[in-house]
């Protein structure tokens, strides 16, 4: 720990010395020069500075906290801010003077030796106490944690740290620009002590700091954490959604107080104890069966080698966070994910539940380690030949390039290109002469020298550049880049698989249009370059395929169980095929974990695929494997969406209504405009459906099924809503009160996508491939009754909505490599196209009048929200987005007709390691 230049003086308080340092600021030993006694100057993080509202709110809630006068809180004695008369500071930075204590910190006892149980019972007596104090003074402190209790050496237990974590919590001003710092919900506290609230960037109350307190209590008593995991993100998904680990078989911990830690750790706050007062009486209850005791902060019976804590211990004189041993992964992803806001960081973002499936491969057992930590997006890894160095994409400049990263501790980082085109999805070649990529601007795939230099075209179309294992060609999809989200897929149709040599030529179609039906693409070879194995996507599903390289070879469908697959790629040996996917009924897309699927040839399965990794809280996606077979990397993603309000008129800048770690979306208005139903993805809660007011205040869960509930619409009246769940396994339709509870059945209406129910209430219109292999869309009563094909596209129409008037409907229509909006009436008849040109475009809602139209559009590399007139085919763009990993997406217009509630989602991640595969 370096240390900092220490002031000279800091008001009448003389400086003494330097004495550590934590993430609330550096700590410096001084003597009060009026009353000469000691104390400790805590000066607040330099972030804190420069921002005037943030400090002027820093120093008002400080001075609240201040007012704490309880024996087992370390009492503050002043707060101030620096002026010209301190020697060594700049104006105007924020300290806190407390009480100087001699003793050590929880953390550091827990290291070296365990606590008896009177001991531990004292501790927490002690402890509860000062947070039953804060508590009745609404105040909470939501980073309770060892390292935060200092047990002096009269015996007292004191908590450091009160309220700072919400004080410094980062403002508006200081934290990155627009949609990412207010779309992703910040998780403030120490990520292996969250409560599960805190995790998911829910609201918090004095509970969350029993749950915290709960982590303490078990690990005091079993001398063990009770969500073991080997990284972060493993350790949170366990908090979210996994019980504690069960006690030791040797505890000695009497029934009467598990019994308190367990309430104390339930997931569901209302669940656990309702006050520290409470906590308090069950705890003294016990103490009077287990006798009385002093606490002990002087050596004891060692647990390990003692860990040589200071002889005095203030605030923040210990090592950083805690002198226990961490899994190696878990101090660069800390990092990682508080930069990320996580989880997001899940943040944001994020399948990890219970599953009836055999559970995965722990991340222990596949010894991950984490390659990347930048803030923003790392994507697509590619190993070098010899697997020591990796090449990825990074967007950590502004704009995406190719970087390569040697693996070996210390390794150094080059950046091999710098054109700011967009430079995607590096592929190493097996000479390790080349890289192939894709650049987003330019279009096609380039090469370029592995240590960089003068990029060449290779094609003038396509993406997801392979090469064959003896180097002679590439295999690509003809698609470009359209979505770098962790819910993308990588192709619509009519993207097809091509290969071109690797020395230059015309490319040759493998696959055509149509065989099989859907968009091929994320191609990779064989080992023994006869095959290609693909997906082909046809929403909501994907399936994986193999066609030979040979001309004129036919494509044989090899997956088997999965809803999806993605990334495919072929074991070295050529005996299994690895791909990314989640388990039967999770939500499409997100939450992917990596599969492995035996073979018995190329196109031949020899088992089942079973999951062998899942890191909880992230997806996997974009798996590659060392020519070895010894190592895999993957990208770890994390999406966070939210929903956002824009004006109409374009005068007022958007806000936002949501701040969720994971995704909220599919806004819906009820009728008179007042409140808003949506769609909320949780980790390990599935999908539900909630209802805020217009304008975001009074969130209300409406659904509790651990199924899939989506896509909400009201009724007529606005008193109910219905929507579609997975609970009796395909999509069936529901309703519920929109006050909460009366939940209905209203029926099953076959195989359908996307369902919206009419504004009248009489008709539900959905997607539909029941009359055969083209989606379409169709029309049900709601009420139950005989479906009829309202459009007969031959490539692809779907994702209706509704024009308020229940009399038309705009669609989405497939025009080769373009998605184009149409409008038909509800009675049919022959739609008609509205927009033209290339590019995407998906509608969502109608104007009050009926006669624009909302629509998500992907167009010159980026999504927007745009509207378009049914009567003149004026088109309007309102939102400028300028971010590939950025989307937006089901644009809610207003009854009232002045704004629009869409959804804007953001992916971040950093590439892993797995180096004993076999």
């Amino acid at each position: 720990m370096s240390e900092p230049n220490s002031p000279r003086a800091i008001g009448r308080y003389q400086v003494l010395r330097f004495l550590g340092r934590g993430g609330m600021g550096d700590v410096f030993l001084a003597l009060d020069a009026d009353l000469q006694r000691q104390v400790a100057i805590k000066i607040l993080p330099a972030a804190s500075h420069e921002d005037a509202k943030l400090k002027a709110r820093l120093v008002s809630e400080a001075r609240a906290v201040a007012a704490l006068n309880h024996p087992s809180i370390v009492t503050i004695h002043e707060v101030g801010i620096t002026d010209a008369r301190d020697e060594g500071l700049p104006n105007g930075v924020p300290y806190l003077v407390m009480e100087y204590l001699q003793g050590h910190s929880l953390d550091q006892i827990l290291g070296d030796r365990r606590l008896s149980l009177a001991e531990s019972v004292s501790i927490a007596i002690q402890v509860v106490a000062g947070l039953r104090f804060a508590h009745q003074n609404r105040l909470i402190h939501r980073d309770v944690k060892p390292s935060n209790l200092i047990l002096a050496s009269d015996g007292r237990v004191k908590i450091l740290d009160f309220g700072l974590s919400k004080l410094l919590e980062p403002s508006a001003s200081e934290t990155l620009a627009a949609h990412r710092n207010t779309a992703v919900g910040m998780i403030v506290g120490t990520l292996d002590y969250l409560s599960p609230e805190q995790a998911l960037g829910d609201p918090l109350d004095a509970r969350t700091d029993l749950f915290s307190f709960g982590i303490v209590l078990y690990e005091m008593l079993a001398g063990q954490h009770p969500y073991p995991a080997a990284s972060l993100t493993q350790q949170m998904a366990k908090i979210i959604t996994q019980p504690a680990r069960p006690w030791p078989e040797d505890s000695v911990v009497p029934a009467a107080l598990k019994g308190i830690v367990d309430r104390l750790l339930r997931k569901k706050p209302t669940e656990r104890y309702g006050s520290a007062e409470e906590l308090l009486t069950d705890l003294e209850e016990v103490k009077q069966g287990l006798g009385s005791t002093t606490v002990s902060v002087g050596p004891g019976t060692p647990r390990r080698a003692p860990s040589s804590p200071p002889s005095l211990s203030t605030p923040e004189s210990r090592p950083s966070e805690s002198s226990r041993p961490a899994p190696a992964a878990k101090r660069p992803l800390l990092a990682a994910l508080v930069t990320l806001g996580l989880l997001v960081a899940a943040a944001a973002l994020l399948f990890f539940s219970a599953r009836k499936e055999r559970p995965a491969a722990s991340a222990a057992a596949m010894k991950t380690s984490q390659v990347t930590s930048s803030a923003g997006l790392d994507i697509f890894p590619s190993f070098s030949p010899d697997a020591t160095s990796i090449a990825y994409s990074s967007e950590r400049d502004g704009t995406f390039e190719i970087y390569v990263r040697q693996l070996a501790a210390g390794g150094r980082e080059i950046q091999i290109t710098s054109d700011r085109a967009e430079n995607l999805q590096p592929a190493w070649s097996p000479d390790g002469q080349t890289i192939a990529y894709v650049s987003r601007k330019r279009g096609g795939i380039w090469l370029v020298p592995s240590l960089g230099g003068v990029p060449k075209r290779m094609t003038e179309f396509g993406s997801r550049p392979a090469w064959s294992f003896d180097g002679a060609s590439l295999v690509f999809q003809s698609e470009a880049i359209t979505d770098l989200s962790a819910g993308a897929f990588p192709a619509f149709s009519p993207s097809t698989i091509w290969t071109v040599p690797a020395s230059g030529g015309e490319p040759r179609a493998l696959t055509r249009p149509g065989s099989p039906q859907g968009g091929h693409g994320s191609p990779s070879w064989s080992p023994d370059g006869k095959f290609i194995v693909f997906v082909d996507y046809i929403r909501p599903e994907s399936e994986l395929w193999c066609v030979p390289t040979q001309p004129g070879g036919t494509p044989v469908r090899i997956s088997n169980s999965q809803p999806s697959y993605l990334d495919p790629v072929f074991a070295p040996d050529g005996k299994a095929l690895y791909f990314c996917s989640v388990p039967k009924n999770a939500s499409s897309g997100i939450g992917m974990g990596l599969w492995k699927l035996p073979l018995s040839s190329p196109s031949r399965p020899a088992g089942v695929a079973t999951e062998i990794l899942n890191i909880g809280l992230s997806t996997i996606k974009q798996s590659t494997i060392s020519r070895d077979g010894t190592k895999l990397a993957f990208s770890a993603l994390v999406m966070s969406s939210n929903l956002w309000s824009l004006a109409v008129d374009g005068r007022t800048p958007p806000v936002p209504l949501t701040r969720g770690t994971v995704r909220n979306s599919r806004p819906a208005f009820s009728p008179d405009g007042s409140r808003l139903a949506f769609s909320n993805w949780r980790p390990g809660t599935g999908n539900d459906i909630w209802v805020m007011d217009a304008g975001g205040g009074n969130p209300l869960q409406l659904t509790t099924n651990p199924a899939l509930d989506d896509y909400p619409s009201w009724y007529p009246d606005g008193q109910r809503i219905a929507f579609t769940s997975s609970r009796r396994g395909p999509l069936t339709a529901w309703s519920i009160s929109a006050q909460g509870g009366d939940e209905k059945f209203l029926g099953d209406f076959g195989e359908m996508d996307s369902p919206r129910l009419s504004p009248d209430g009489k008709w539900y219109a959905f997607n539909s491939k029941r009359a055969g292999g083209i989606s379409n869309v169709w029309l049900v009563p709601s009420v139950g009754g005989a479906a009829r094909q309202l459009t007969f596209d031959k490539e692809f129409m779907g994702f209706p909505c509704w024009s308020r008037d229940s009399r038309f409907l705009a669609v989405e229509a497939k025009h080769g490599t373009d998605q184009q909006i149409s409008f038909v009436p509800r009675e049919g008849g022959e739609p008609r196209q509205l927009t033209f040109g290339p590019g995407l475009n998906w509608p969502y809602s109608f104007s009050p009048d009926g006669d624009r139209i909302a629509f998500a559009s992907f167009r010159d590399g980026f999504w927007e929200i745009r509207t378009i007139s049914r009567s003149t085919g004026k088109e309007e763009q309102l939102t400028h987005l300028e971010k590939l990993h950025a989307y937006v997406r089901y644009p809610e217009w207003s009854p009232k007709g002045d704004r629009i509630v869409y959804e804007y989602a953001e992916t971040s991640g950093n590439i892993w390691l797995v180096d004993n595969l076999k």
